[in-house]
C-alpha cells in the first residue's frame, strides 16, 4: 500500500500580481491578493524592506487580501526607489519587487489653485497674499521645496523665524529673488490746513496713498519730527484698504506758532513722505481791491475777520481826500468797505503830476488787544 496516497496535498502560494511599480507624487494605497493553488491550509507572513512601503495585514491565514501604503514624501521628485517585500509561507516563499517613481507634487488650495514649486507658490501669493503666508508654515509646503529639489532650504527656514506670516512670505520670495518690495506713494505730498486764531477744535483730515507693485508692506506711520499736534489714526493697510485714504488729525491747541509743519513716513519707506502745514490765520486780513487810483475813482476795502466774533473797524487814512462813508465799522466774517478818492482842485492838479503815495490805516480790538494794519495805495497819474 502507497501510504502517500493518504497524505495531504501542500499548499502552494500564489499572488495575482509578480512586481509593483506605481509612480506617485507623495502617498499611494493599493492591494494585491495571495492565493493557495495547493490543498491544504495556507499561512504565512509579509517583511517589508525598507520603510517606504507598508503592508496590511502582515500575517494571514488562507487566501487574503493584502494592501500597502507607499510614503514618498521624503523623497525628491524624480528619484526612483527599488525596493520590495518578502512573502513566506508554508506553501513557498515569494520576492515582490517593487518600483517607486517620485513625480512632482503640488498642492491644492481652497481657491482651486495648484502649487508645485516655490513659482508657483509666488503666483498664489500675489493674488491670496494671506492664504499663502499660512500655506508657507505647513509641512506640505516644506515637502514640495524638498521633491523639487529647492536649494535655498536655509533662506525658507529663516524666513519661517519671523512671527508675522504675511511679512515671512514676502522676505521668503524677496529672498529668492521672485519679486520686489512693494511701494507706498503719496497721491498728495503736500497738504495745508488753515485754522481760525481762536480755533481748538480737532480738524480730521485724510490724504490719498496707493501701492504700486503686490506683496507686504509695514503698517507704521510714522511723524516725522515727533509733532505731539499731528496724530495718524489708521496705518497703512488699512488706508489702502479703506479706498486709499489715509486719516490723520490736527489738534490746533498744541499749535502756539503761526505756522507750523511735520510729515507722515509711511511704512518706513525714506521716499514714502507726505508734508502737513498748519497756518494758523491772523484776526483778520485788510487788503485793497487794486494798488493804485486815478482823481475821482472809487475804491473797496476788503476785509476777512477770522475772529468768529463781530469786529468793530476803525479806519484812519493819511490823506483826507482818500475818504470812507464813515470811521467806524462794524463787520462779520467778511465786509467790502468803500472809499472814494476826492481830491480839492488844487490837490488834483499836483496829483496829475505825480504819484501819492497814501496809507490806509486799519485798527480794531480783539479781546481787549488792539492790533492794526497799514495798506498802501498810489493815486494820481492818470483819470
Amino acid at each position: 500500500m502507497d501510504y502517500n496516497e493518504f497524505e495531504y496535498p501542500r499548499p502552494v502560494l500564489v499572488t495575482d500580481v509578480d512586481e509593483i511599480d506605481i509612480e506617485t507624487d507623495g502617498e499611494h494605497d493599493g492591494a494585491f491578493k495571495i492565493k493557495n493553488t495547493g490543498g491544504s491550509a495556507i499561512s504565512g507572513q509579509i517583511i517589508a524592506r525598507g520603510t517606504a512601503v507598508s503592508f496590511a495585514p502582515t500575517t494571514f491565514e488562507g487566501a487574503a487580501t493584502v494592501t500597502y501604503h507607499v510614503d514618498a514624501r521624503k523623497y525628491q521628485a524624480g528619484d526612483i526607489i527599488r525596493t520590495g517585500a518578502v512573502i513566506l509561507s508554508n506553501g513557498g516563499e515569494k520576492y515582490l519587487p517593487i518600483t517607486i517613481r517620485v513625480s512632482l507634487s503640488s498642492i491644492l488650495t481652497p481657491e482651486g489653485k495648484r502649487v508645485g514649486d516655490v513659482r508657483g507658490f509666488a503666483d498664489y501669493a500675489k493674488n491670496y497674499p494671506t492664504q499663502a503666508a499660512k500655506l508657507l508654515y505647513t509641512e506640505d509646503f516644506r515637502a514640495i521645496l524638498i521633491r523639487s529639489r529647492f536649494e535655498y532650504m536655509d533662506l525658507y527656514e529663516r524666513s519661517l523665524t519671523d512671527p508675522n506670516p504675511e511679512r515671512a512670505a514676502e522676505r521668503f520670495l524677496r529672498l529668492c529673488g521672485l519679486k520686489r518690495p512693494a511701494k507706498i506713494v503719496p497721491l498728495q505730498t503736500q497738504t495745508e490746513i488753515y485754522v481760525s486764531p481762536f480755533d481748538r477744535k480737532k480738524y480730521i483730515g485724510s490724504i490719498p496713498i496707493k501701492q504700486e507693485g503686490w506683496g507686504y508692506v509695514s503698517d507704521t506711520v510714522a511723524v516725522q519730527n515727533k509733532s505731539p499736534w499731528l496724530t495718524a489714526l489708521s496705518g497703512v493697510r488699512h488706508a489702502l484698504e479703506n479706498a486709499g485714504m489715509l486719516a490723520f488729525s490736527v489738534d490746533p491747541a498744541l499749535i502756539s506758532n503761526r505756522y507750523s509743519a511735520d510729515a507722515f513716513l509711511l511704512s518706513d519707506q525714506p521716499g514714502a513722505l507726505t508734508h502737513v502745514t498748519v497756518v494758523r490765520r491772523p484776526f483778520f486780513i485788510a487788503r485793497t481791491d487794486r494798488e493804485s487810483y486815478g482823481i475821482s475813482e472809487m475804491g473797496s476795502l476788503l476785509v476777512n475777520n477770522y475772529t468768529g466774533q463781530d469786529l468793530l473797524l476803525e479806519i484812519d487814512t493819511s490823506e483826507p481826500f482818500v475818504s470812507f462813508e464813515a470811521r467806524g465799522h462794524y463787520i462779520g466774517e467778511q465786509a467790502h468797505i468803500p472809499f472814494m478818492i476826492k481830491p480839492t482842485a488844487f490837490q488834483a492838479l499836483s496829483l496829475r503830476k505825480a504819484f501819492a503815495t497814501v496809507y490806509i490805516l486799519v485798527k480794531t480790538r480783539v479781546r481787549d488787544e488792539y492790533m492794526g494794519k497799514r495798506l498802501e495805495i498810489v493815486v494820481g497819474g492818470y483819470n
